[in-house]
C-alpha cells in the first residue's frame, strides 16, 4: 500500500471513529472530508447503492456506481452479515476510484441498525 492511500485509509478510519449522526448520508461524508475528488453526485450514487445492500442484499451481493460528471466509479460488496448484541450489523467493502487517481482506494466499513437507520459502526 503507498503511503499516500495508507495515510488516505488511516483518516479514514480516525474520521469514521469520530463522526456520529443518525443518517447514512450524514455519515458518508468522510469520504468527502478525507477525499475532495467525490462530489456530491458521487455520494448520492454509493448512498444509494449502500441503502440497497444494507436492506435488500444477501452476503455476496454487489452493487455498482457510476458518475459520467466526475468520471469516479465504484463496487461495494456486503462482505458479512452479523449481529452485535443482538442488533443487525453489516460489513460493506468498499472500492473507488477517482478520475484523477492511478490506484483506486479501499474502505471497509460496519454498518449497524439502530432503530430504523443504519449507522456507521467503525
Amino acid at each position: 500500500m503507498s503511503p499516500i492511500r495508507y495515510l488516505a485509509f488511516a483518516a479514514v478510519a480516525v474520521i469514521l471513529a469520530l463522526v456520529q449522526g443518525s443518517a447514512i448520508h450524514a455519515q458518508m461524508n468522510p469520504f468527502k472530508g478525507v477525499q475532495n475528488y467525490m462530489t456530491d453526485e458521487d455520494l448520492r450514487l454509493l448512498e444509494k447503492g449502500v441503502e440497497t445492500l444494507l436492506n435488500k442484499g444477501k452476503v455476496g451481493s454487489v452493487a455498482a456506481w457510476k458518475n459520467d460528471t466526475s468520471g469516479n466509479f465504484g463496487t461495494m460488496e456486503l462482505e458479512l452479515a452479523f449481529a452485535g448484541d443482538g442488533i443487525p450489523c453489516r460489513r460493506i467493502d468498499h472500492v473507488i476510484k477517482f478520475r484523477s487517481q492511478a490506484d483506486p482506494f479501499l474502505f471497509h466499513l460496519t454498518y449497524c441498525k439502530m432503530g430504523d437507520e443504519w449507522k456507521i459502526a467503525n
